[in-house]
């Protein structure tokens, strides 16, 4: 039924209210079917049988009264008096029947009178009614196919367009059903809902192609004979940025509307009719950032952020180290303004990260490597004498502060001699150095804010639940009470004062929406990858590695971007990475928890615990390396954390893929099994990415080598979720 002589059809597609920036014209196949309508603006009455019939029902039922008050001639009032009476809208006392007051209060009945107009059944399946009904002829324009594409001229002859559009062809099996007569009503109660809405929308107290009385029952479907036509529609993207995807124009003008999206996704998903580029290119445009512009942003952002740290440091701003300020000054970039979770989850990892600057400052003031001597190699064992010695120097300590201080003998050495980056290590060399010397400003501190050690642990706590499940990340009230009370120990800490600082109002400046854009561009990317809609917590966390590793591409773009930053957003990336690979072995062991017979099968010897692993690794599938074992990177994992994570208690991810590849071994039916039949390397893939993300700030990756990781990692990711389904 179609082909390059149907005619197309334009009914004035609108973006209204929103205003659109790229769009992409398309013409979509339409089978419009003949049908009768109510005429508008049909009174009941003429305005003479109305004056009478209103003047009656007041009571003056007199001709030569109505004539004198109505300033009327007598012999027409008694003309129309009659009338009144000979059709029954006047009984003999001259008042106004029931049905005459039926029709006055606008419950009338369908006029007789009646105009033509059309509804509307969806050209590529057949069967679906739109939601829409056109009063009158078809407004059809001039047109001519080119090849895949159909030009035609729309506008004013003042302003004329020239449209160039995608024509999306029906399919050659799609059979063509005529609406029943309930279907063409409830599309015309559709529409009149729909014309409700949108004159809200727009604020305006007309809208176009009004169907103004329109009684649904009144409708009815006259030919059975569709007239094929193609009609006009636009995809676009809005203006606004907060907006994050693509809409379609509603064909007959009012707004936006969905009448056509879901077959529109279908066939761009079939890649037919080049929709799959139509929705490319509006997306390129609309979602375009330029690298100058982005790197400029953030360093206006971040020298927003460093002024907003110095107000809250006050005097303590000159007298800690510079490296602590730029932390605290990124992780405020993160936090001012925001209204997602990741943000805030960056908030809590750069603040962490300011600690354990902090610390580190504090051990390289007192560098004496005989402070670990009273520790030994076991953890537990050790947690009892820490927390007496943060007792000696003032602190409050509590069960929730015993994370901290439960560190071997080996990682106090490290921090001490070796420069080791970890907030436990640093904080226990700091304590035992505290012990020894009064003039340390943990005393300081201890006397000051005894519960600092808690503060500390509350952050840290925080932080590796939003790294694991982002249920868990506080709100942006709760991180902003937990900023300031960092602000207030890091005072106290170097003994400045409190400050005064007034509320920040945070506007957002001339490049916020650049963020968005990008954000909008990673959820778009987070599109292609099977069953991520029952899975929130790997969307997100798929949709954190695309934003990032697209930050570290854009930024290395711009020789306006400096080193610092190009590296903060590098080991963001990695860090993303790693957790949304966390986040798919958590998907994984919710399908197949790991027996608790595992706890057992793990020893406290590493190098024993290394074989067993390559054992399992083979034995469900999966390559090693040519010496036959597993990256070390993968195998490091201390016993105690392997443990953990088989007793399902998170973890870091080279402990979850531990517990869970000894399970697989175990069980004939674990997923993991699936998955290494489709991707052997999955876990020499893991090892590179945990050896790529080090420890703390030790990730030393080019531009290069992240976008290589991602496209790595988002290939492991499909492959497990494909897996499971």
């Amino acid at each position: 039924m179609f082909d390059r002589t149907t005619p197309i059809v334009d009914f004035g597609a609108t973006s209204s209210p929103l205003r659109r920036e790229a769009h992409r014209w398309l013409v979509w196949p339409a089978l419009a079917y003949k049908v009768l309508l109510p005429s508008r603006g049909n009174p009941p009455f003429n305005v003479f049988q109305r004056a009478a019939l209103d003047m009656c029902r007041a009571g003056v039922s007199n001709a030569e009264a109505i004539s004198r008050r109505l300033a009327l001639p007598l012999d027409l009032i008694g003309f129309v008096i009659e009338q009144l009476l000979s059709i029954g809208m006047l009984d003999e006392a001259r008042a106004p029947t029931h049905r005459a007051l039926r029709l006055m209060n606008h419950d009338d009945e369908p006029s007789e009178v009646q105009d033509a107009g059309y509804v509307f059944v969806d050209g590529v399946d057949g069967r679906r009614v739109w939601p829409r009904v056109h009063r009158g002829s078809l407004p059809i324009v001039d047109a001519e196919f080119e090849h895949s594409k159909a030009k035609f001229q729309r506008g004013t002859p003042g302003r004329p367009e020239q449209v160039l559009a995608n024509v999306v062809w029906p399919g050659s099996g799609a059979q063509p059903s005529a609406p029943s007569a309930y279907e063409a009503q409830r599309a015309a109660r559709h529409h009149a809902r729909r014309v409700r809405a949108f004159r809200r929308e727009v604020s305006r107290g007309d809208a176009d192609d009004v169907l103004d009385g329109l009684k649904s029952a009144g409708l009815r479907v006259i030919d059975v004979e569709p007239e094929p036509i193609f009609v006009a529609s636009y995809v676009f993207l809005p203006k606004d940025a907060r907006q994050r995807s693509w809409l379609v124009a509603d064909p007959l003008g009012l707004g936006i509307s969905d009448v056509l999206r879901p077959g529109l996704t279908k066939l761009a998903k079939q890649g037919k009719h080049g929709l799959p580029e139509l929705l490319e290119k509006v997306a390129g445009q609309a979602w375009h950032v330029d690298e100058g512009d982005l790197a400029l942003y953030l360093a206006e952002a971040t020298k927003a952020a460093t002024g907003r740290v110095e107000r809250r440091l006050g005097d303590a701003a000159t007298l800690l180290p510079a490296d602590v300020l730029a932390r605290l000054a990124d992780a405020d970039v993160r936090l001012e303004g925001a209204q997602t979770a990741k943000p805030i989850e960056d908030f809590l990892g750069n603040a962490y990260a300011a600690l354990e600057c902090v610390f580190g400052w504090m051990v390289s003031l007192y560098p004496d490597p005989s402070l670990f001597s009273a520790l030994g190699d076991n953890a537990p064992e050790n947690a009892p004498l820490l927390r007496r010695v943060a007792e000696q120097v003032g602190f409050t300590v509590s069960s929730r502060t015993l994370p901290l201080l439960s560190v071997t003998r080996g990682i106090v050495k490290g921090a001490i001699c070796f420069g080791n980056k970890t907030l436990p290590g640093r904080l226990a060399a700091a304590l035992l150095a505290a012990q020894r010397n009064s003039d340390h400003p943990l005393v300081t501190l201890a006397a000051r804010e005894p519960d600092a050690l808690e503060c500390f642990a509350e952050i840290g706590r925080l932080r590796i639940n939003a790294s694991h499940d982002t249920s868990t990340i506080p709100s942006a009230g709760v991180t902003v009470e937990m900023r300031d009370r960092l602000f207030a120990v890091l005072r106290a800490l170097v003994g400045a004062g409190a400050v005064d600082v007034e509320t920040d109002t945070f506007e957002p400046s001339w490049g916020a929406d650049l963020l968005l854009r990008v954000r909008a561009r990673a959820e778009r990317a987070s599109e292609s990858y099977p069953g991520l809609a029952e899975r929130p917590n790997v969307r997100s966390r798929v949709i954190e590695m695309h934003h990032a590793a697209l930050l570290v591409k854009l930024l290395a773009a711009s020789a306006a971007t400096a080193s610092g930053t190009l590296s903060t957003r590098a080991r963001d990336a990695l860090v993303a990475f790693t957790i949304v690979m966390e986040a798919a072995f958590a998907e994984l062991e919710a399908e197949a928890s790991t027996p608790a017979s595992i706890v057992q099968t793990i020893s406290n010897d590493r190098e024993q615990n290394a074989v067993q692993l390559a054992s399992a690794a083979v034995a469900v599938g999966f390559e090693v390396e040519p010496s036959g074992q597993l990256p070390k990177a993968l195998t490091h994992a201390k016993a105690n954390r392997i443990r953990r994570a088989a007793l399902g208690q998170g973890e870091t991810l080279s402990a979850r893929v531990a517990a869970q590849l000894l399970a697989a071994q175990q069980q004939s039916d674990h997923p993991l099994r699936e998955v290494a039949k489709r991707l052997p390397t999955l876990l020499l893939d893991v090892g590179r990415l945990v050896d790529a993300r080090g420890h703390g700030d030790d990730v030393v990756v080019t531009a290069a080598e992240v976008a290589e990781i991602e496209t790595m990692v988002a290939n492991d990711i499909r492959a497990m979720l494909e897996a499971i389904d």
